[in-house]
């Protein structure tokens, strides 16, 4: 706004008047006189020269963005034309995550250009300072919402990865920690929406200033750091669930280098989380300049977390050897279905094999494989989280012959989806 005066100096205009009274009341000063300004450190110094951090600001957001479209664009491209790809629930998730995730960094832009942000708060006017406040009450509820939705997404795939797996205990447990982040997008909303009473004095220093007294707020600042925290641990258990998926299977060195690169995306996710919060406590001084390490930290958990939910489906664009694992497997159980199948024709009676130690029969006589089914989950890593299906098939063909070499139906059970649903 023209005319605003700069902090330190007393306030120039009615709008001056009212932020500075704000920000005294929400200070506590109560009884101090607005017409005397905010005085803040640092000083302007003598020489004095203006510094300012907007045009990195500016330029770091800019490759965020694009590096988050480039990569979310990519994906969604990818599962809607690849025909072995199918659109999934955390395909639909990551729509609004990523509109989300832009608007993170535009609103850093739009508060470089129009709220001071990166200059000494000395050169900043309150009129900016007003915006400023508005715009980091904005994108703070966006980044809570953009990071729940993220982690919706990925706990949807992780439902994928993990879907094969015999044991009951993963659905329940993907299932709560899904749960578990709804409801904490849903609480971060509302806390950040209605940290103060009335509402609008959450957002507005102006209506603060108006009213004359200091809102009832709850302790934001410390309610944020909380809710940081828990995002924090969050993240470690996503990276957790694929850990425990794939650790202790035999693979070749070349997914294991592919597996360990989507794990690498999804730590340095977490470490800017972390540094994100330690970052939090730099702010107590010289703010609108000191924030850009707070920034920087945040973008790298926004950008990485949005690489890393996208990364097991771009992993198509990678060349392949030759065919993969998810093709072999399947083509190993058809053989070998088609070799019983052979013997039972030709009247020979089929060869006893060793028991396997991490195979079992169920009430029903078909043979499930725990190594199986879980490298098939990790294959699925591999290639967007597809697959699943045509291995579910080929393990109810295999299973149904195997029914047969003991002298009952293949089709004893129902039709083909019946018998996927038997051995998973």
């Amino acid at each position: 706004m023209a005319g605003s005066a700069t902090f330190n100096t007393p306030p120039a205009t009615q709008e001056d008047h009212w932020i500075v009274k704000a920000i005294l009341l929400k200070s506590g000063l109560i009884s101090a006189d607005p017409s005397d300004g905010i005085h803040m450190s640092p000083a302007r110094p003598q020489p004095y020269h203006y510094k300012t951090k907007g045009s990195g600001i500016i330029a770091g957001n800019v490759i965020s963005i694009a590096i988050m479209l480039a990569a979310t664009v990519t994906r969604l491209y990818l599962r809607w034309n690849t025909p072995h790809l199918k659109w999934g629930m955390d395909d639909i998730l990551m729509v609004p995550a990523l509109l989300l995730a832009v608007a993170y960094p535009a609103c850093q832009i739009a508060m470089v250009a129009h709220g001071g942000a990166g200059q000494h708060i000395y050169d900043v006017t309150y009129h900016e300072y007003y915006v400023y406040h508005w715009l980091a009450a904005v994108a703070q509820i966006d980044f809570f919402v953009c990071v729940g939705l993220v982690k919706m997404s990925m706990a949807v795939f992780n439902m994928r990865i993990t879907g094969m797996a015999v044991r009951r205990a993963w659905s329940i447990g993907n299932w709560t920690f899904f749960s578990i982040v709804l409801a904490y997008t849903l609480l971060a909303l509302l806390i950040n929406i209605f940290q103060c009473v009335p509402a609008v004095t959450s957002f507005d220093y102006i209506a603060i200033g108006k009213r004359g007294a200091p809102p009832t707020c709850i302790g934001v600042s410390e309610m944020n750091t909380i809710l940081r925290a828990i995002n924090i641990t969050m993240d470690f258990c996503l990276l957790g669930v694929p850990i425990m998926v794939v650790s202790g299977l035999q693979m070749t060195r070349r997914k294991r280098m592919r597996i360990a690169a989507l794990f690498a995306f999804g730590a340095i996710a977490c470490i800017g989380s972390v540094m994100a919060l330690i970052a939090k406590f730099a702010l107590k001084t010289d703010p609108l300049w000191n924030y850009t390490s707070l920034l920087s930290w945040t973008l790298v958990e926004l950008v990485f977390g949005v690489i890393t939910a996208s990364l097991p489906t771009l992993s198509v664009l990678l060349p392949k050897r030759s065919e993969s694992s998810a093709a072999y497997s399947a083509s190993t159980a058809t053989r070998a279905a088609g070799t019983l199948r052979s013997r039972h024709k030709s009247g020979f009676p089929d060869s006893p094999s060793p028991p396997r130690e991490d195979s079992y029969e169920d009430d029903q006589g078909i043979v499930r494989h725990d190594e199986f089914e879980l490298a098939s989950a990790a294959n699925s890593m591999l290639d967007g989280g597809e697959g699943i299906d045509e291995r579910k098939s080929a393990v109810a063909v295999s299973s149904g012959y195997s029914a047969q070499s003991r002298g009952q139906s293949p089709n004893q059970y129902g039709p083909l989806e019946e018998g996927t649903r038997s051995s998973s």
